[in-house]
C-alpha cells in the first residue's frame, strides 16, 4: 500500500507543501493534502483546573510530552559489561 494522502492542520499545511516539495525533487509522485481545522483538547487525565499553564487548547502531543517530564516512562535496564 501506498501513502496518497497526508493530513496536515492549519498550522502545519507549510510542512506539507515541504514534504512534496522534498517528494518531488526525488521523482517521486506528490500528495494530495487534507487540511483539518484543529480540535480543542478535551483532557483525558487532567481536569481543567489541574491543566498546566504552558499547555495549549488544542490537542497536542506537547501537551503530553510536558505532563510526562520528570516521570520514569519505565525502570532502567542495568548493563552487565
Amino acid at each position: 500500500m501506498f501513502v496518497q494522502l497526508l493530513v496536515v492542520s492549519t498550522e502545519t499545511y507549510r510542512g506539507g507543501l515541504k514534504v512534496n516539495e522534498v517528494r518531488h525533487q526525488n521523482n517521486l509522485s506528490t500528495l494530495d493534502i487534507h487540511t483539518v481545522d484543529l480540535l480543542e483538547a478535551i483532557l483525558e487525565d487532567t481536569v481543567e483546573e489541574e491543566k498546566e499553564e504552558e499547555e495549549e487548547d488544542k490537542i497536542s502531543s506537547s501537551n503530553r510530552r510536558m505532563r510526562l517530564l520528570g516521570t520514569r516512562l519505565r525502570v532502567p535496564e542495568v548493563q552487565v559489561t
